[in-house]
């Protein structure tokens, strides 16, 4: 029996060692914690002393960043771990947490402080200066006012098996259906909400936003709730109507010929010779990448993802032995995102190890991705894609001509709406997921209630009937940490569509005088590198999505798009899923 005040001596101890870990990783970026403290006094403060205040920023925000980074690293890892190494991953990712807390709050720093006296000479910086200080304010900002800081235990205790737990539930649904599966899965959500409000809450009072609004801001910067309802209003009826009028135009197209079957290390070899394709496109040859100390680890998964820092990358790409068109679809998705990281060790040395040198929110950075997987739905792409499917799969026949093979990715059923189906199932069921989100994080809402608003929402969008009895959590944003990320999907499908828009209107000759799959990518990563990649966290990331497409992107001309997006037929999965597959929908 392990004898009283044991444990919160352990604790001490290990918060103890994490802090002079967080003192010595300071120490590395030329930042002696002892001497950060400052006067706070009302007296505005010098050109000199704004500038050392930003300098000083500039070393805690780099020690910040790097914890960041390590963070990614592992949390790629983990979804790659097994159960037994799952102890060590999470107690590392709560040591990183607690010192990137301890960075931006602790009377040690006095970040708030440093802060104010860096603004007062904030228009005096060079642009992208401006710009780092705004993204420490942002990232101040959300961490600020944490009272509880055991939370940050709590929540990583909490999300350390809940994505395995909610892998079993599948099982559950296998032998007993959905609703078992649901109510399987409805206690672990409503802990995990109940703690991501928590931590949530004082950042939210002292921001004087709304508690949804702090977990949207940390993936979605600066993306605020009003900002999603106007997309919402927009897409209430024009999408209703969109997808009556594509369903009409389907109901008599004769349907593309089905594929069959292609084991796992065929696709294994086709998505690695699209990655090689991708890589060749964006100017990284094997020089680049060892200049650069890069690493990618590529592997094949049911779920996919793109994963890690700029310089340390892990690469899954959906593999399904009945559905090589899903996997080469999200083959084209994830390496938009790897493009994005990849790109980043390309900016000037000053701005790589801080804040602004980082992904510019995962709007832009599903951005990137819808841009390259709407590019892999164009029929120029089958013309030069099929030859090569046909030869690294070992395939043959009239199922794999190009025609065939571009109306099999194309051509959705607009009577299957489950997220993965087709790019035209997307608007609802963000829709549905952002909306509840918020409400359960308000308090407007409760967890359990999720199987009839969503019930209630898909039929409000689609038209079609939807049994509460048929809900399940299908995918693992909620069972991980990416509460708040669901907009950027949206968002980034929006912008990717008004990207190719502004290609097109750049570059007459897209997609014509080319012969090999990198020669057809190439001009696609010429043009989000130069325009999106390149400027990094320079500017906000809807303002960056805006100047890049020349125009406003819109949800009404996005659903304009997809009403134009299937020629007649019908969808490769035309199968109604009342219990999908687990979905991890491009991390």
């Amino acid at each position: 029996m392990r004898p009283e005040g044991e444990t919160p001596r352990t604790i001490f101890f290990l918060r103890a060692v994490w802090r002079r870990v967080a003192e010595n990783v300071l120490r590395l970026f030329g930042v002696e914690p002892e001497r950060t403290t400052l006067a706070l006094t009302n007296t505005p403060p010098t050109t000199e002393e704004a500038l050392q205040a930003y300098d000083r920023l500039r070393r805690i925000f780099g020690a910040w960043q790097s914890e960041s980074d390590q963070i990614d690293i592992l949390q790629a890892e983990k979804w790659l771990a097994s159960n037994e190494a799952l102890d060590s991953i999470v107690a590392d990712i709560k040591g990183r947490r607690h010192n990137q807390f301890r960075l931006l709050n602790s009377d040690r720093y006095h970040v708030d402080t440093l802060l104010d006296h860096a603004d007062t000479i904030a228009q005096a910086l060079p642009d992208w200066d401006q710009a780092n200080l705004q993204e420490m304010r942002r990232l101040h900002d959300l961490s600020s006012g944490l009272t509880h800081p055991e939370l940050i235990d709590a929540l990583e205790d909490a999300l350390k098996h809940s994505e395995s737990q909610w892998l079993e539930t599948f099982e559950v649904s296998e032998r007993d259906g959905a609703r078992a599966a649901w109510q399987a899965q409805q206690p672990i959500l409503e802990n995990i909400f109940s703690l991501r409000r928590q931590l949530a809450t004082e950042p939210a009072r002292r921001l004087g936003v709304a508690v949804s609004e702090v977990l949207l801001d940390e993936w979605n910067p600066h993306t605020r709730n009003s900002d999603i309802d106007r997309a919402i209003e927009s897409a209430k009826t024009r999408y209703p109507h969109n997808l009556q009028g594509l369903a009409q135009k389907l109901r008599d197209a004769p349907p593309p010929l089905p594929l069959p079957d292609v084991a796992e290390e065929l696709q294994q070899k086709l998505f690695r010779h699209v990655l090689n394709a991708f890589l060749d496109a964006g100017g990284w040859d094997q020089n680049q990448l060892d200049h650069h100390d890069i690493e990618i680890d590529f592997t094949t998964l049911p779920n996919g993802f793109c994963w890690g820092t700029p310089n340390r990358i892990k690469l899954a790409i959906e593999c399904y032995e009945d559905d090589v068109i899903r996997g080469l679809s999200n083959a084209m998705h994830e390496c938009g995102h790897l493009l994005y990281l990849l790109a980043l060790n390309r900016l000037p040395d000053a701005v790589k190890s801080q804040p602004v040198g980082r992904v510019n929110g995962y709007n832009t950075h599903e951005a990137a991705a819808m841009f390259f997987e709407q590019a892999g739905y164009k029929k120029r792409f089958f013309d030069i894609a099929a030859p090569l499917i046909r030869s690294i799969l070992q395939m043959d026949g009239p199922e794999w001509t190009p025609e065939n093979l571009h109306a099999l990715a194309t051509r959705p059923d607009p009577h299957d709406m489950n997220w993965g189906t087709s790019e035209l199932a997307l608007p609802p069921n963000m829709v549905w997921r952002v909306l509840a989100e918020r409400k359960i994080l308000d308090g407007e809402m409760k967890v359990a209630d999720l199987p009839t608003f969503w019930a209630e929402t898909m039929q409000q969008f689609t038209g079609q009937s939807h049994d509460p009895d048929d809900f399940m959590v299908a995918e693992s944003h909620w069972f991980d940490r990416q509460m708040g990320y669901f907009w950027a999907y949206q968002t980034g499908a929006i912008a990717a569509s008004a990207l190719h828009d502004a290609l097109a209107r750049d570059t007459p000759d897209l997609d014509q005088n080319v012969a090999t799959l990198a020669d057809y990518l190439r001009p696609y990563a010429n043009f989000i590198e130069d325009r999106v990649f390149a400027q990094a966290g320079r500017f906000r990331p809807l303002i960056l999505l805006e100047m890049a497409a020349g125009t406003r992107p819109s949800m009404r001309a996005y659903l304009d798009r997809l009403g134009r997006l299937a020629e007649p037929g019908t969808s490769p999965h035309n199968k109604v899923q009342q219990n999908p597959a687990p979905n991890s929908n491009h991390k």
